[in-house]
């Protein structure tokens, strides 16, 4: 008979045998207690709820049903009938009341209405139709005449005694403004200013613009492209001054010194901490509290 040697169980983190028992003090104080308060309080509600409040609902509901709704609504309706059997007889008496006024607006007012229209159609409409056509419309047409007449005596006078003089005076003006001002003027631009415009522009030209331009094409313009050229290559030097004494020295500092130092300094002690602290920690952590709850 074989004897199989039993299997070694697997170490335990060295961190969870110190862990265990404080965490299980904290659930056996803190937390059980708290789940079976909580516990107390729903089988509480739940009596409350079943024995106490649906009895109370029920009887509630039978008072406002029984006591409230059901005689509320009885009386409602009785006022309801009552209002409509006032209604109706005040309706009924209403039409009693307006039977004498209907019968003195139809055997009364209206006939006396009626001999009012006759007598004022008799006495006025037709003396103002008649007055209006025999008397005020000649007289309208009269009026209208004298005013077309008056209108085309106005017109006329106008027209013949006002609008052709000043047309006249106005084409006098014009001729003498465009024989003394214009044709003068001119006369003296093309013969006098424009030749004397055009000296003055050759002369310009002659002792100012040409000049100008020999001073640029020959002084000017080479002193700026050498002073460009002198700029660009100071520009060049100073380029390679800085590369030469900022950038190749801060660039070998970094490669030689610091990146090294960060990385044996900080990378390193960092990655070590982590592995060696910080995930064991953790592990141990999550093993204590799936022991706990599960």
């Amino acid at each position: 008979m074989s004897i199989t040697p039993a299997r070694p169980e697997p170490p335990q983190p060295a961190a969870a045998g110190c862990l265990v028992a404080p965490l299980r003090a904290l659930a056996l104080v803190v937390i059980l207690p708290l789940r079976l308060a909580w516990e107390a309080v729903a089988f509480a509600g739940r009596l409350l709820g079943r024995y106490v409040l649906h009895p109370l609902a029920v009887a509630l509901a039978w008072v406002w049903t029984t006591l409230i709704w059901t005689p509320v609504r009885a009386v409602a309706v009785a006022l309801w009938c009552a209002l409509g059997w006032t209604g109706r007889a005040l309706l009924a008496l209403l039409k009693l009341l307006a039977i004498p006024f209907v019968l003195l607006g139809r055997y009364v007012l209206w006939p006396v209405c009626r001999a009012v229209g006759w007598v004022l159609r008799v006495l006025v409409l037709v003396p103002l139709a008649y007055l209006f056509e025999y008397v005020l419309a000649p007289v309208g047409r009269f009026l209208a005449a004298a005013w077309r007449l008056a209108g085309r005596v106005l017109a006329w006078t106008l027209a013949y005694l006002i609008v052709e003089p000043l047309v006249h005076l106005w084409r006098g003006l014009v001729w003498a403004l465009r024989t003394l001002v214009v044709l003068p003027a001119k006369l003296a631009w093309r013969y006098l200013l424009w030749p004397a415009c055009r000296g003055a522009a050759w002369l310009f030209r002659t002792l100012v613009v040409v000049p100008l331009v020999a001073l640029y094409g020959y002084v000017l313009a080479p002193a700026g492209r050498f002073l460009a050229a002198v700029w660009r290559l100071a520009g060049r030097v100073l380029a390679w001054l800085g590369r030469v004494l900022v950038v190749v020295p801060v660039r070998w500092l970094y490669v030689t010194i610091v990146r090294p130092a960060w990385r044996g300094l900080v990378v390193a002690p960092w990655r070590w901490t982590r592995v060696n602290v910080l995930s064991p920690a953790r592990q141990a952590a999550r093993a204590t509290l799936r022991g706990l709850l599960g």
